[in-house]
């Protein structure tokens, strides 16, 4: 009935295969463009290729109010505008804010990297894993998540260039290195890199680049499951004995590394030379 199609760490999928297909067989297309904050297809923000478009406005999304997020609709498959209408209608009302504030001023503190080691030693944060929230009432944005947006969203184009900038010194060190291998980017795209993603070549190396030493520089591992191993959600599998390879081959071997602006030239620097060590 639907396909939705994730853009992870601010990496775009190739949307002209994907678009390709779903009309082909008529599916809906579903972009999930949580993680897709100053990434582009074809000069094209990501989020305006299916007939529903997600944003995140959550923790680490690059464009941040603590909270939220944004649901984009168009005229295509659907009746986007009525959509909307009648969601709006059934919205719950919106919190305080207190809840986008704490995480905001959580996000600004911890995101410098002499204090990464206390959220990686957070267990409640679950940074790193696999987990399958159930539904919640839909509500209105809260107040002080609208105001935080506000503020983050003009600054969000200056971050994103630093990013990449970021992205394109790490890459030339995970290139450069025979335990990694680098994660392309298709030639109709941009990449936003809220993270730089790689590939471990081997176990071995994975642990060893997400060891303490190496979470304390930034570097953590990708989602430690498919969403197909996942107990909550196999009563929803049509296919229960599909082993899903790709999937179970990123959980083993995708490791991702920092690029935000908060980035200084040493902290950029102890990154090469663990890669380097790591060999």
């Amino acid at each position: 009935a639907a396909v939705v199609v994730a853009h992870l760490y601010g990496v775009p999928v190739d949307m002209d295969e994907v678009i390709r297909h779903t009309r082909e067989s008529g599916t809906l297309l579903i972009e999930d463009a949580a993680q897709g904050s100053g990434a582009t297809w074809a000069g094209e923000p990501l989020g305006v290729f299916g007939s529903l478009g997600v944003l995140s406005f959550g923790r680490g999304k690059g464009v941040t109010a603590g909270e939220g997020g944004a649901l984009l609709a168009y005229e295509c498959e659907i009746d986007g505008a009525s959509l909307l209408a009648g969601m709006t209608k059934e919205l719950k009302p919106e919190r305080r804010g207190a809840r986008a504030l704490l995480a905001s001023s959580a996000q600004w503190l911890f995101a410098r990297p002499a204090l990464y080691r206390f959220p990686a030693a957070t267990p409640f944060l679950q940074l790193g894993e696999t987990v399958y929230r159930a539904p919640e009432p839909l509500r209105g944005m809260a107040k002080a998540a609208s105001g935080i947006l506000a503020k983050t969203l003009p600054a969000a184009e200056g971050e994103e260039e630093i990013r990449r900038r970021n992205a394109s010194r790490l890459l030339k060190a995970v290139e450069a290195s025979s335990i990694l291998e680098s994660v392309s980017v298709p030639n109709a795209g941009r990449a936003g890199y809220l993270r730089l993603p790689a590939l471990a070549v081997t176990d071995l190396g994975r642990r060893r680049m997400t060891s303490a030493a190496g979470r304390r520089l930034g570097i953590a591992p990708g989602y430690p499951r498919p969403l197909s191993t996942l107990a909550s959600l196999e009563e929803r599998l049509v296919r229960q004995d599909r082993p899903h390879p790709g999937a179970r081959d990123l959980a083993d071997r995708l490791i991702t590394l920092p690029t935000h602006s908060r980035l200084g030239p040493d902290d950029l620097l102890d990154l090469e030379l663990w890669m380097r060590e790591q060999e």
